[in-house]
Order: C-alpha cells, then sequence, then structure tokens
C-alpha cells in the first residue's frame, strides 16, 4: 500500500521516497513508492504532474490500494525526490473545493450532484435537475461567492463509516474502511479524496458559465480560482475591443449591437429587393439568349449579380413560358445551379444534375422539372453550365 501523503497535507510539494517496484505502461518506465504526494486520476479530479528525479511524470494510476507513476524515462537509483506542479496543484484544489461549495449551494434548491468532471479548462457537474432557469444560476452564484468571502475553514478528517453518518454528509459513501470527510464549517460536509484549499477564501470565486439541459438533468459548466479570473480578463478584454470599435461604452454595447442588426436587416431587405428589381429588367435578355433545339428553347447562363435566391426566382420566371429548359448558376453566398424546365419530354433535371455534379466534386439532386445543388468550386461554374447544356443538346438531339 503506498502511503498517500497528499491525504494529510494538500501543499506539500515536495517529498523523497524509495522505489519498491517497476512496470512499464505503455511503453512508458513506471514505477510504485511506498509513498507518494502525486495525486492519481479519480473521483472526477486528474492526475499531479512534476518530476521523480530527472523523470517528468506522464500519468499517475490508482491501482487497489497502489499508486502507478508513469514516467518519460527509466530511473535508475531507488531513492528519488518527488517534486509536485504546484500551479497545477493549487488550480485542482481551487477547482474541486469549489465544486463543494457548488454542489452545497445546488442542495439548497433541491438539486443534487451527480457527477463531477474537472477539465483542462473548465469544470461541469451534472444536477437531478431538469428544470434550472438563468435566475437560479445567478442566485448560486452569489451564494457561493458569499460562502468564499466569508472564508469558511476547511477540515479534514478521517473516520468510521459508522462515525461518518454522525457528520450530516450531503451523501453517505458506499464504502469500506476508513471515510475521509472533507467539512467546509458551517457551510458543507462531503466524502471525498481529493486534494482541498485550507478555507473557502483560497478558491478565489467561482463563475458559472451556463448549464445545457438534458433528459431528466442538467449540467452546469463552471470555473474557479485563476481561471475564473483569467475568463473575466479574456471576456472584458474582447468587450472593451468591440467598444472601442463601435466608439461606445461597454454598458452601451448591447444596444449598439441591437441597432446594427436592425440596420443590417434593412439594407440586407434593401439589397433584395433592388437585386429583384435589377433581375426583372435582365429577364427579358435572359430569355431572349436562349437557343432553339428541336422545339425547344434552352437558356443556360451564370447571374454573376445574384444570389441563390435570385437564381431561384430568375428560374420560376423564365419557365412561365412553355417548351423552356433553364441552367442557371450563381457564387454568392456559394456555388450553386439550378437545372428546371417547363418542357414536356425534357430530360429528368434531378438526374442530369447529379451526373454533372459529380463529374466536379459537387453534389445535389431535385424533381424531374427542378433540381439545385453546388459544392464545386467557382471557377468551374462556367465549365458546369456548358457541360450540362452538352448533355441536353446530346440527349434531345438524339431523341431520348
Amino acid at each position: 500500500m503506498t502511503e498517500l501523503l497528499f491525504r494529510r497535507d494538500a501543499y506539500l510539494t515536495e517529498f523523497d521516497a524509495t522505489i519498491i517496484e517497476r512496470r512499464t505502461i505503455k511503453d512508458h518506465p513506471a514505477v510504485l513508492l511506498d509513498r507518494t504526494a502525486f495525486y492519481a486520476t479519480s473521483g472526477g479530479q486528474p492526475y499531479d504532474t512534476g518530476t521523480l528525479g530527472e523523470a517528468h511524470i506522464l500519468d499517475v494510476i490508482e491501482d487497489g490500494a497502489d499508486v502507478i507513476h508513469v514516467l518519460d524515462r527509466p530511473l535508475e537509483r531507488n531513492s528519488v525526490h518527488g517534486r509536485i506542479d504546484w500551479a497545477r496543484r493549487f488550480d485542482h484544489m481551487q477547482q474541486h473545493s469549489g465544486q463543494h461549495v457548488l454542489s452545497a449551494a445546488f442542495e439548497t434548491i433541491g438539486a443534487a450532484t451527480i457527477s463531477f468532471h474537472l477539465g483542462e479548462e473548465t469544470c461541469t457537474i451534472d444536477l437531478d435537475a431538469s428544470d434550472m432557469t438563468d435566475e437560479q444560476l445567478e442566485i448560486i452564484e452569489q451564494r457561493t461567492n458569499q460562502a468564499i468571502f466569508d472564508n469558511h475553514l476547511v477540515h479534514i478528517s478521517e473516520c468510521s463509516l459508522q462515525e461518518a453518518a454522525s457528520h450530516h454528509l450531503r451523501k453517505l459513501p458506499e464504502v469500506e474502511g476508513l471515510v475521509r470527510i472533507v467539512d467546509i464549517e458551517n457551510f458543507d460536509a462531503t466524502a471525498c479524496c481529493g486534494t482541498h484549499v485550507r478555507s473557502t477564501g483560497e478558491i478565489g470565486c467561482i463563475h458559472i458559465r451556463g448549464l445545457t439541459k438534458r433528459k431528466g438533468s442538467t449540467r452546469i459548466e463552471f470555473l474557479c480560482g485563476w481561471r475564473a479570473v483569467r475568463d473575466y480578463t479574456e471576456r472584458d478584454r474582447l468587450l472593451q475591443a468591440q467598444a472601442n470599435h463601435l466608439s461606445v461604452g461597454i454598458h452601451d454595447l448591447g444596444e449598439s449591437i441591437v441597432r446594427l442588426e436592425e440596420a443590417s436587416s434593412t439594407a440586407h431587405k434593401n439589397e433584395q429587393r433592388l437585386r429583384q428589381q435589377l433581375l426583372d429588367m435582365q429577364l427579358a435578355d435572359i430569355a431572349a439568349s436562349a437557343s432553339a433545339l428541336n422545339g425547344f428553347q434552352l437558356i443556360c447562363q451564370p447571374l454573376p449579380d445574384q444570389d441563390t435566391n435570385g437564381m431561384r426566382y430568375a428560374a420560376q420566371q423564365l419557365l412561365q413560358e412553355p417548351g423552356r429548359i433553364v441552367l442557371l448558376g450563381v457564387t454568392e453566398p456559394s456555388t450553386q445551379v439550378v437545372f428546371a424546365s417547363s418542357a414536356d419530354k425534357a430530360p429528368h433535371m434531378g438526374n442530369l444534375l447529379k451526373e454533372v455534379l459529380a463529374a466536379f466534386g459537387g453534389r445535389g439532386g431535385g424533381k424531374p422539372n427542378m433540381a439545385q445543388g453546388g459544392g464545386f468550386e467557382a471557377d468551374q461554374l462556367d465549365r458546369v453550365l456548358t457541360t450540362a447544356k452538352a448533355q441536353i443538346v446530346t440527349e434531345i438531339s438524339q431523341g431520348r
């Protein structure tokens, strides 16, 4: 059994130990020590990093009562000096202790924690509640940060399972042997083997970033300590940059964005109206470009000043006349073509489009009288249209 030094002192950053066994884990050397301050991944908390002698820690794994240290190089001597990456350790202490405070606060509104995950960038807890609101999150965030400002002491102790029942834990664990209790004075008590701060003030702050509703549960994303500070700093920098760009104060940014959205919407509507007016004036010339082919009128051309909406509108207008086959294309906002027909016994437009676009790496489909597709490069538009036109000419000339 490896002696777990971090259970007694999470602030211990250096220690001496003896190698009692050597292994190989996924082609990397690994050792078991008689004692360690390195935390192994468990309970939603990742492992500690640092060094053992000259070797860097790649992973720390629980193996029953032992702890396996996976290294980037072998160790020659049996006596080793370990050094914890304190920045990572303290970050994990802030996040995990913050999770205890957060879970305790959610208990006050009847939402129990199902699971916890401490990620590289953010943390999450899953709650057994599916009707969480933004207003409740705001209340919980205020409540948890008040607990941090109140600087409750955090006590770590071990006792039997029977004794643990008297601590009024949030949830009694299903374990054998001693129970390790993390008691946040006058606020929360729960069983946990993770690393924690000495008082809630060291958590710094808690920031709830949002929620994701799931079937029967809710996932809460949050940050604590330096992670929260960095997130606030980055958000403030982005907001300030946007406010400066619009020449407004940060608190006026929301109103300015709404005005910009309204102006953009109006401009888009005006643009669509003008495009249609232009197209209405061009339709006669487009229709006049038709070539006669065995009783059909074949129109084939790109529309450089139009988008996909204008392309469809043009096709619909041109099909008002019977006996027409229309091949149109645009490059805005993406490269698209429409093949359409108002003629009886014309080639199947959907099949034609699939066959032609496949040769250019595009895709699409549709009905016998109209099909639309894209997915090819803009500089290939003319070739796509001329290829389709040539195939139609061949089919009609051969009477297919």
